[in-house]
């Protein structure tokens, strides 16, 4: 009887360090996501799947750059944010989305990598502005990196 409740709290104390250990997000990946999507858009693609890291199955550059132009076609015609960004968790792992400009309308074209283990990106798709934010709100966990703040700018005196 000791053996099965040993054997019991033994099982529960590894599902929850492995639960605990996949909660985790390794921040930089919010960065390279945004360094990635500025290469993508001079068309730096090996240079940016390199700065991805993909755990497995990374795309080749003609298939990241077929990408870009059917996915992401608004990046030839807008200058490119990197401040914007945020991670958030779902059943499936970690999401990072990094909108290609500033995100001021709900349709902004948006880059997505997959990061089932927090550590290392393993797939990416485009969704819009308004698919991340609905998705980011019904989160586990979010990580926002200069949420967008629609507002006035004003000059501060500095003293």
């Amino acid at each position: 009887m000791k053996r099965k409740i040993l054997a019991l709290i033994l099982a529960m104390l590894v599902f929850c360090a492995s639960a605990y250990a996949a909660a985790k997000l390794d921040t930089q990946l919010i960065d390279n996501a945004k360094q990635a999507l500025s290469l993508i858009s001079y068309g730096e693609y090996k240079k940016a799947i390199k700065q991805l890291a993909f755990s497995k199955n990374a795309p080749t550059a003609s298939e990241l750059s077929e990408f870009a132009s059917t996915s992401l076609s608004d990046l030839g015609y807008v200058t490119v944010q990197t401040d914007v960004a945020v991670a958030y968790r779902l059943d499936s792992g970690w999401r990072v989305a990094v909108p290609i400009e500033e995100p001021t309308y709900d349709s902004v074209q948006t880059l997505v990598l997959r990061s089932k283990d927090g550590q290392s990106f393993d797939a990416y798709k485009a969704m819009s502005w308004y698919e991340v934010e609905s998705e980011a709100a019904s989160a586990d966990k979010v990580i926002w990196q200069e949420a967008y703040e629609p507002g006035e700018l004003y000059l501060a005196k500095d003293d």
